[in-house]
């Protein structure tokens, strides 16, 4: 599980093992969305782009690869899937900076579960 916030680590987690026959053990790694978010990986206008919303799709909450909505603290981009015992969780608050990233070796809605907790505390606001 990683959170992230303005490309810096604000709480990160991996427990057990990626593939138990190779004892290669989980990790978490931002690599993708410090690119993303810094310009590197795409020009600033075609990661404009990515994060607008798509009519000619036909779904007013789908870009290309992410699913776009709005929550207390701005927009947010996202993108999740499961197979049978792998469920993942990629989330960026895109106005506020937080990066939820939760992979799971269990099946749904394991990360989901997570990944919920942790969008309440990022949009919580104190009284």
């Amino acid at each position: 599980m990683l959170v992230a916030k303005n490309g810096r680590v604000q709480f990160e987690k991996a427990i057990g093992e990626a593939n138990k026959s190779y004892k290669i053990l989980n990790k978490t790694d931002t690599k993708f969305n410090i690119a993303l978010r810094s310009n590197k990986l795409l020009s600033p206008e075609y990661t404009k782009i990515l994060f607008e919303e798509r009519p000619e799709l036909n779904v007013s909450f789908h870009s290309y690869g992410f699913f776009l909505s709005n929550s207390e603290v701005g927009r947010v981009a996202s993108h999740k899937g499961d197979v049978r015992g792998i469920n993942c969780q990629f989330k960026m608050f895109l106005d506020s900076g937080y990066t939820v990233v939760v992979l799971s070796n269990y099946s749904q809605p394991s990360a989901n579960i997570v990944a919920n907790v942790i969008d309440q505390m990022i949009t919580h606001k104190p009284d």
